[in-house]
């Protein structure tokens, strides 16, 4: 436990020293952010050490070692000073100013990290839905020397996946010399951190309250849906034992994650591992958006750079994002790429050169420019798209038939919060829609009216669309609010691009799904999954700034009305903290040690302890060919069924194997399933095989140096094929239920 704290300390102090050391660029490039970028700086600068050594390891430049990510660590710390050298005087003044608004960031990120580590503590094992998938990941990139990484799960082969996440945490875990199983939590709740402080800055730009902010970082991280309140309506007031999992489940035959449960589950999967790096592109892209309407009173006579070179740093720091975030999670680039074009609009439309030029000539310039931003992101992160084979893509569109819609009851569960959020912006920004200005009680009493109007016409007719209706419907206002606000220079108007993005991608998950692996019934799986987590990304960052003017100016509304609609919006914000508090505490054994009658390994952040208290000869097995065999060599073991505990040698330890789970396989780079099914085939011939000298072809076709003899094979092959290996092979090691011959002398 003592060692666990040392590591926890010197993870934390990285982390910290990151973000310090970046903030020097990320002052040059957020500068009209009340922090500049102090919030974002830490995502920051692990995202551009991570794709340095990444591309040059990819080039072949450098191999993937810890002295090459350290000669990039020290040249970037060695250009942030020189960014110091040049603006000495206004950086020193924001540390004065703002220094207790970058230690107020700090504060949260520690407790968040703090918070984080101890569920993690308590909730470590490495086994369950994704996580030896993610694990194996992971490891894979550890124990490769170079780009694309080995696919440990399909010897001879590289990773076809959207891997630069596991890259960016595996230099963490080699900067800190960490073991892997311990650095897989600790970059679950450093996540968690990160998305915290990045959401908080992007909204205090906007509204320079504490409260909005860190509304937008319960929202964000720490909220979860309504179904927790739902089962307490169910079970009239009981929610013992809480079903943590249904809340993601809430539309039949799809997934419906939102971020702390995605860090509850512990997986360490692309879209989750993606927030700490899609916040950095929002607050750029909302520099990018705000670059010409006004700068920072508190920094005005600042010297500055030239717009041209200002505004070429910003094209190029999206561009590396666009690229990265896609990267990390294929899924995120069409969103951030479409969002990317309406920023770029936004700027030239709240530019003085936009009166002043034919529109058809602005226009042109921003489809250049976006244009641009697009072909250079693909072209940053060439490297992984020529070795990247994507398994779906515009063929695999469908159309969403009227029997897989959503329904309205689980489209409020899931986003009520933020709709309620919404309710008193539009009653605010009525002037804007329908001319009645002389008096606010109006706004209110019409808005209700039409609500009410609406929702009997939706409850009697289109009894399919009634979900798409709504969320068109909200896309559109907010457009046309945002379209409205960017004509007339308001810097504010961000915000309502991000809301209109997120609802107008759940309105487009009511039209098209993509057809990809999953069979029915589940063919909108994916597509409601990753989709609409982005959705609640961006609605939990847009909707926090647009409700701040509710609170600053109380004539906007009438005071009963407003009243109501804040206890109540409480109300939601308290029902939204019941998932995170039940299902923590369910999910962690009720914080049980093993002085409180739970497992006698908690609490830990190792992630595989748990096969040590589970399969204690395994665990020796694995352990001994960590600290005994070659990273690079082939350990065959036996291939079945997927979330168990196959797969676990070349998933603990980073060695490949010859197939791991087969169906993850066939998802990441064969839907037909012939390659997985021969190599099934040819595991089954090797440890089958009586006379072992027939399988020499096979041995040398897939390079394998070691064969693994351990529970799960002596469950799945014959026994007399086993004990063959004997007469063959060497035995290099051997406990009581464990063997591994060598077929080779290295």
């Amino acid at each position: 436990m003592s060692s666990e704290i040392s590591y926890i300390f010197t993870w934390y102090l990285f982390i910290v020293a990151c973000g310090w050391c970046s903030f020097p660029l990320a002052f040059t490039l957020f500068r009209h952010f009340p922090d500049r970028g102090f919030s974002q700086a830490k995502a920051l600068g692990l995202f551009l050490t991570s794709y340095v050594i990444w591309l040059f390891s990819s080039l072949g430049i450098t191999p993937y070692h810890l002295h090459s990510f350290l000669v990039v660590l020290a040249a970037y710390v060695a250009f942030n000073i020189l960014l110091v050298v040049l603006h000495p005087r206004e950086i020193g003044r924001v540390l004065r100013e703002r220094f207790a608004l970058l230690c107020g960031i700090e504060v949260i990120f520690l407790l968040v990290f703090i918070a984080a580590v101890v569920i993690r503590m308590y909730n470590p094992d490495l086994t369950g839905a994704e996580k030896e998938a993610d694990f194996t990941l992971l490891n894979a990139i550890l124990h490769s020397d170079s780009f694309p990484p080995k696919d440990t799960w399909f010897a001879g082969a590289h990773i076809n996946y959207y891997y630069l996440g596991y890259v960016i945490w595996a230099n963490v875990i080699k900067a800190t010399h960490i073991s892997s199983p311990v650095g897989f939590n600790l970059a679950l709740a450093t996540i968690a951190s990160l998305a915290a402080v990045g959401s908080f800055g992007i909204v205090y730009r906007f509204t320079r309250t504490i409260f909005s902010s860190l509304l937008a970082s319960g929202m964000l991280m720490i909220f979860g849906n309504l179904d927790g309140l739902w089962q307490l309506v169910q079970r009239r007031g009981q929610l013992w034992p809480f079903d943590w999992w249904n809340s993601s489940r809430i539309i039949p035959d799809t997934i419906n994650e939102f971020p702390y449960f995605s860090f509850l589950l512990g997986d360490l999967h692309a879209h989750f591992m993606v927030i700490p790096f899609v916040l950095p592109l929002l607050g750029l892209l909302a520099q990018l958006a705000i670059w010409q309407t006004h700068a920072e009173p508190e920094f005005q006579g600042e010297p500055q750079q030239p717009k041209l070179i200002y505004y070429g740093m910003l094209v190029v720091c999206i561009a590396l994002f666009l690229g990265g975030t896609s990267t990390i999670n294929g899924w995120e680039q069409p969103t951030y790429f479409l969002l990317t074009g309406l920023s770029v609009y936004m700027g030239l439309r709240s530019s003085t050169c936009w009166a002043r030029r034919p529109r058809f000539l602005n226009i042109g310039c921003g489809l250049v420019v976006w244009i641009c931003v697009g072909l250079l992101s693909r072209w940053l992160f060439w490297p992984f798209h020529q070795h990247f084979v994507p398994q779906i893509g515009i063929k695999h569109l469908q159309l969403v038939s009227h029997l897989q819609r959503t329904e309205v009851s689980d489209f409020f569960i899931i986003y009520g919060l933020f709709l309620w959020g919404l309710l008193p912006v539009f009653a605010e920004r009525l002037p804007v829609l329908i001319p009645i200005r002389r008096r606010p009680s109006r706004n209110i009493i019409v808005l209700t009216i039409n609500a009410v109007l609406l929702s009997i016409a939706l409850f009697y007719t289109c009894q399919t669309e009634r979900v798409f209706m709504i969320a068109a419907g909200i896309s559109f206002v907010t457009f046309f609010i945002w379209h409205r606000k960017t004509g007339a220079q308001s810097a504010d108007a961000f915000p309502f691009l991000l809301i209109f993005m997120g609802f107008a991608i759940v309105a487009g998950c009511e039209i098209i799904y993509i057809n990809d692996f999953y069979g029915h019934p589940l063919e909108r799986q994916n597509t409601i999954f990753k989709f609409y987590y982005q959705a609640w990304i961006l609605l939990a960052v847009g909707v926090p700034v647009t409700i701040t003017p509710t609170w600053k100016k109380r004539d906007m509304i009438l005071r009963t009305p407003r009243f109501v609609w804040t206890m109540i919006l409480l109300f939601l914000c308290c029902a939204c903290c019941i998932y995170p508090i039940c299902a923590t505490y369910e999910k962690t054994n009720h914080f049980r040690g093993q002085k409180q009658g739970g497992l006698f390994y908690i609490p830990t952040l190792n992630g595989i302890s748990y096969i040590a208290h589970r399969h204690p000869y395994e665990h020796d097995a694995l352990m001994w060919i960590q600290k005994n065999l070659d990273k690079q060599v082939v350990i065959l073991e036996a291939t079945g069924d997927p979330y168990s505990f196959y797969g676990r040698v070349a998933t603990t330890t980073g060695r490949s194997t010859v197939l791991g789970w087969g169906n993850h396989e066939a998802l990441w780079r064969d839907q037909t399933w012939q390659s997985i099914q021969q190599r099934t085939k040819d595991i089954t011939s090797i440890y089958e095989a009586l006379d072992k000298t027939h399988i020499s072809e096979l041995l040398n076709f897939y390079h394998i140096d070691y064969i693994y003899v351990g529970t799960l094979e002596q469950g799945r092959y014959d026994k007399e094929g086993l004990q063959a290996f004997a007469e063959y092979f060497p035995l290099v090691y051997e406990n009581a239920q464990i063997k591994i011959y060598q077929t080779k002398v290295r």
